[in-house]
C-alpha cells in the first residue's frame, strides 16, 4: 500500500481484496460490524413484526413508520452483504451503494413526511385530508425520489468502495459508499436539510398539538405527537457524527484512501466506536418506538393473549396426561 499514490483505484481494490482480513485488526473490525449489524436488522425486523401483528398498518402513521424501517432494513441488508469483500468486487459495489443511499434517503423522507401530515393536521384540515386522499401516491413518490437523485452520484462514479482506517494508517474497504466529491451536494445537503425540516416541524407540532384537544372524532393520544420529535433528533445526532468522519475519510479522488501515520490508541477506539456504534441509533430508535407506541399497538394485551393461550396448551396437555394415567 506505500506506492498507493501511484496508483489507480482498481490497483489499489485489487491489492486490498487479496488481503482481505490478513490481519487481527482487520478481523476485529469485521466480527464486530456483523454483530453490529445484525443488532440494527434484529431491531428493524422487530418494529416491523409489532406493526403488522398489531393490524394497525391502515393508519397512515405505521404506514410511514413501516415504510421508514423497511427502507433502513433493506440498507442494513445490503451493507451485511458487502461488510467484507466490498473492495473485491468494486463495480457490484457500486450499484449495492446506489440501491443502499437510495433507501436512506427515502427513509428520512418517510420520517419527515410523518412530521408535514401532523403539522397539517393541526394547521389545515384541508390539506391534511388532500394528502390521505393521495397517500399511497406520496408514499411510492417518496421512494422513488431517491433514486433519481442519485443516479447521477452513481453514473459519475460517486460510489465504490469505502470504509474507515485501521490503527496502523491502513484504509480499510469494509462497505458501499461515497467515494468522491458528491457526497456534499448529493448527501449531506440533502439529508441534513430534512433534519432540520423534520426538527421544525416537530417542535411546531410539540407546542400546538393542543389545537387538536377539541377536534371532533379525533383521538389525539394515539397519535403521540409529542414524543416524535425524539427520532430526528436522535437521527440528526447519529448523523452528524457520520457525515463528519466521512466527509474527510472517503474522498477517493484527494487519495483519502492511502496510508496515514499510525492512530493513537485511545483515538482509534474512539474513531472505531463512532464508525460501528453509528449503526445503533436504529436500535435506540426501535427501543423508543417500543417505549411510545406499545399500547397503541397493543403490545401488552398480546403479550397476555400469548400467555394466555400457553396456558391454555399447558391446561389441555395436563388433561390429555391425566386422561392417558386413567386409562392406563
Amino acid at each position: 500500500m506505500f506506492q498507493c499514490q501511484n496508483q489507480n483505484l482498481d490497483e489499489v481494490y485489487q491489492e486490498h481484496c487479496e488481503q482481505n482480513l490478513n490481519s487481527g485488526d482487520k478481523l476485529v473490525n469485521f466480527i464486530l460490524r456483523i454483530i453490529i449489524l445484525l443488532i440494527s436488522i434484529l431491531s428493524s425486523l422487530f418494529v416491523l413484526i409489532i406493526i403488522k401483528k398489531s393490524k394497525k398498518t391502515q393508519f397512515w402513521p405505521f404506514q410511514l413508520i413501516f415504510m421508514q424501517v423497511l427502507s433502513e432494513l433493506i440498507d442494513l441488508i445490503l451493507a451485511l452483504s458487502f461488510t467484507i469483500n466490498s473492495s473485491c468486487q468494486p463495480n457490484v459495489c457500486k450499484i449495492i451503494a446506489y440501491i443502499m443511499h437510495s433507501n436512506w434517503l427515502a427513509s428520512l423522507n418517510f420520517m419527515l413526511f410523518q412530521c408535514f401530515i401532523y403539522f397539517c393536521l393541526i394547521k389545515s384540515e384541508l390539506l391534511f385530508n388532500y394528502i390521505m386522499n393521495y397517500l399511497y401516491f406520496f408514499i411510492s413518490l417518496l421512494y422513488l425520489i431517491p433514486y433519481g437523485l442519485l443516479f447521477y452520484v452513481y453514473y459519475d462514479g460517486g460510489f465504490g468502495p469505502s470504509g474507515w482506517y485501521l490503527q496502523n494508517g491502513e484504509f480499510n474497504f469494509i462497505f458501499c459508499g461515497f467515494i468522491n466529491k458528491h457526497l456534499v451536494g448529493f448527501w449531506i445537503i440533502p439529508v441534513s436539510s430534512i433534519f432540520v425540516l423534520s426538527i421544525i416541524l416537530s417542535v411546531f407540532n410539540f407546542c400546538y398539538w393542543n389545537q387538536l384537544k377539541n377536534r371532533k372524532g379525533l383521538k389525539y393520544p394515539a397519535l403521540r405527537i409529542q414524543s416524535v420529535i425524539l427520532f430526528p433528533l436522535l437521527y440528526s445526532l447519529a448523523w452528524v457524527v457520520n457525515f463528519i468522519i466521512r466527509f474527510f475519510d472517503t474522498n477517493a479522488n484527494n487519495k483519502n484512501y492511502c496510508p496515514t501515520e499510525k492512530m493513537n490508541m485511545y483515538f482509534y477506539i474512539f474513531y472505531l466506536f463512532l464508525n460501528l456504534g453509528f449503526e445503533l441509533h436504529l436500535t435506540v430508535g426501535a427501543i423508543l418506538f417500543y417505549l411510545i407506541y406499545r399500547r397503541v399497538l397493543g403490545i401488552d394485551s398480546l403479550r397476555k393473549g400469548c400467555q394466555k393461550g400457553r396456558q391454555q396448551i399447558e391446561s389441555v396437555q395436563l388433561y390429555l396426561s391425566d386422561y392417558s394415567n386413567i386409562q392406563l
